[in-house]
């Protein structure tokens, strides 16, 4: 938990950061678009080698591996500021960053009971969206120009490989021998794989673009980012309590609700741009 945490906070940073820099070159909606999309291009080419990864190098090794890629990556930004620079780092960093995800949930969910499954992986992802949210934060704080938030990113991000050496010994394995069709799983949770795609879209777009709305409808890049920090508060508060009511009530109904309150969320955001407090 400690290590997705600070890996979330830079990936956090970095996303919004990275976005308002090239707004701020002149690069239009479009490259920043694509070049956050990079991103998500990296995860899903990697995935499917993972678990294949995790058995020859080991979990524990493998995320730390992550974590150097993910330091060496954020540090290089300022170094080479060229956009097809920007492009390949942001692939780097999908592919650490898919990796970590994928050994980071097995993981937890390897260790997590039935009985409170729902309340240990809300635990989860409350510590990885707080690691999200605070990481918007430190754009106030330094600025966007320079070495600072890059700086501060690569700090961050490397204390994570504090925890690993004592958690080593209680990795997941990954070395189940049967394999499991794509299209039985697609048939058997299609509600799930499509929240995930809500999901995705949703974050994908705030994450990278939200910021530059913010700004190019007259707020400071300073709002910008706590807009973003503020989304992933109640991200982050809420997912004990849904954890919660997961366990003990219908899952398919909490889907329903959060699907709603997404929803109007959205449509509402527009039209709240510019009330900073009820925004």
């Amino acid at each position: 938990m400690s290590c997705i945490a600070v890996f979330a906070f830079t990936i956090g940073l970095t996303l919004p950061l990275i976005s308002l820099i090239l707004d701020r070159d002149g690069w239009d909606a479009t490259t920043v678009g694509l070049n956050a999309a990079t991103y998500a291009i990296a995860m899903v080419a990697i995935s499917p080698v993972a678990p294949w990864l995790v058995r020859v190098v080991g979990a524990a090794r493998l995320m730390g591996l992550c974590l150097a890629v993910i330091t060496l990556s954020v540090s290089l930004f300022p170094v080479f500021p060229d956009i097809v620079v920007w492009f390949v780092l942001r692939f780097a960093l999908g592919v650490a960053a898919s990796i970590l995800f994928i050994v980071g949930e097995a993981w937890i969910n390897e260790l997590a009971e039935e009985r409170t499954r729902g309340r240990v992986v809300g635990i989860y992802t409350g510590v990885l969206s707080a690691g999200y949210g605070a990481g918007p934060l430190v754009i106030p704080l330094t600025g966007i120009d320079g070495y600072a938030p890059f700086v501060v990113a690569a700090i961050v991000v490397t204390t994570a490989s504090v925890p690993l050496m004592w958690a080593a010994r209680t990795a997941p394995r990954f070395d189940a021998q049967r394999p499991m069709p794509i299209m039985r799983f697609v048939k058997s949770v299609p509600h799930l794989l499509v929240a995930l795609v809500v999901l995705g879209v949703v974050f994908g777009a705030c994450e990278a673009l939200l910021p530059v709305y913010a700004v190019h409808e007259g707020r400071s890049t300073a709002v910008a980012a706590l807009m973003l920090s503020a989304l992933v508060v109640g991200n982050t508060v809420l997912q004990i309590p849904l954890g919660r009511f997961a366990d003990r009530f219908d899952r398919e109904t909490l889907f329903t609700l959060c699907g709603v309150g997404t929803l109007a969320g959205c449509l509402l955001l527009p039209l709240l741009i510019h009330t900073t407090v009820v925004l």
